[in-house]
């Protein structure tokens, strides 16, 4: 049965420093973000995945990096984290915190084409990773191992969980926290573990 291991990138200095990120930011990962990194995999080394996915962006390949030791670890675009445009970069803070705060208001209201300037809209983003989930669903048949990022596992939790996106901020991730849906049939998946950060405890 397919299982879908979602996981959430380690802490970079820009969480720490609540910078935004998004798609145009390749931060690394923080001395914490490292360790998270490394305590998922002692806890998770011994499952068996039957493929490894992960963004393109380098905080999200750090994350799972050491299960290079037993797996090709396949880096897809489809997995690239959502571009917050003009604002990315910049400390949440004042005006930039208002336009996140207003585009993520029109959303909740049902404007999912809403996007900051030269960012990316939630329907751009469904359209890609909804791509990736349908070859992921042919293509893997057990467990399939994916990190990410978490305005991604936002989108892709309210589709894959049948919601409308306009509830997408019901799905809150943490630094390396782990979400794993099972596959149940052509339409359906339900949800195993939820934002779970059991594996980090100690740090």
């Amino acid at each position: 049965m397919l299982k879908l291991f979602l996981l959430r990138h380690g802490e970079t200095d820009f969480n720490k420093q609540r910078i935004v990120q998004g798609s145009g930011v390749d931060a690394s990962l923080n001395e914490l973000g490292l360790l998270q990194a490394q305590k998922f995999f002692d806890h998770y080394k011994n499952t068996p995945f039957e493929a490894v996915y992960c963004s393109t962006l380098q905080r999200s390949y750090q994350t799972i990096k050491h299960f290079e030791l037993l797996y090709c670890i396949q880096r897809d675009p489809a997995l690239n984290e959502l571009s917050w445009g003009i604002i990315e970069g910049k400390p949440f803070e004042g005006e930039v915190e208002q336009m996140y705060w207003e585009v993520n208001r029109q959303w909740a209201n049902g404007n999912l084409e809403a996007k900051i300037p030269q960012g990316d809209s939630p329907d751009e983003i469904l359209n890609r990773v909804h791509k990736f989930i349908e070859v992921i669903k042919k293509k893997h048949q057990s467990n399939v191992l994916i990190c990410t990022h978490g305005r991604i596992l936002k989108i892709l939790l309210a589709e894959l969980l049948g919601y409308s996106l306009k509830y997408q901020d019901l799905f809150t991730h943490y630094n390396t926290s782990l979400t794993i849906l099972k596959y149940v049939d052509d339409y359906h998946f339900i949800v195993e573990k939820f934002n779970d950060i059991s594996h980090l405890e100690g740090i």
